[in-house]
């Protein structure tokens, strides 16, 4: 989406005026959804709020959704992280426990390391449902916490999720991972005395 400064204003304005009214973006989005808005216009209405998001300082929440077919094969997920932005936390909560016959081992990581955040996670078994595996928190249940490093990014990177299943059987798995990020503004300077 390329912005001009009228853009960028308008977009702030958006933003702000969204932040200060507590309107939650997901429901919005999900209301209009239902109200028969094309889905072009959905697609530009989470671009606007995500470029006033980002301008405006405020958390990104991206969302990968995973869903289980039956035969073996590896699921993958990715989210842009954008250069000098600070990665809140990642999560992975499963609607359905995997039903993979052999196995269904879950990694999360970056370009430089692909299980640094979850790694080995058996998700036929964890996270129980009802909990959820959170990098902040540093859930350490079934391989899960792997990370050791705060999630800053100079360069844009990505957090990518991969899901790979075993055996034949298996389509009940429904899992979500969300990632949370921010792009923070110019560094207020300190001033010396």
């Amino acid at each position: 989406m390329g912005t001009n400064k009228k853009d960028k204003l308008d977009i702030l304005s958006i933003g702000k005026d969204m932040n200060i009214k507590g309107v939650n973006v997901d429901e919005a989005i999900i209301a209009l959804a239902q109200s028969g808005v094309s889905q072009a216009d959905l697609e530009k209405l989470k671009a606007i709020t995500r470029a006033a998001a980002e301008l405006n300082s405020l958390p990104v929440v991206a969302v990968a959704d995973f869903t289980e077919t039956a035969g073996a094969g590896t699921y993958t997920a990715e989210v842009t992280i954008p250069a000098g932005a600070f990665v809140l936390d990642v999560m992975w909560v499963n609607s359905a426990l995997w039903t993979a016959a052999t196995s269904a081992a879950m990694n999360v990581g970056d370009t430089t390391d692909p299980d640094g955040i979850f790694a080995a996670v058996n998700v036929k078994a964890a996270p129980a449902l009802g909990a959820f595996l959170s990098y902040q928190r540093k859930d350490a249940g079934v391989g899960a916490y792997a990370g050791t490093k705060l999630l800053q990014y100079a360069a844009q990177d990505k957090i990518k999720a991969t899901v790979t299943t075993e055996g034949a059987a298996g389509v009940a798995g429904r899992s979500r991972m969300i990632v949370t990020f921010v792009n923070p503004p110019a560094p207020v300077v300190a001033a010396k005395a």
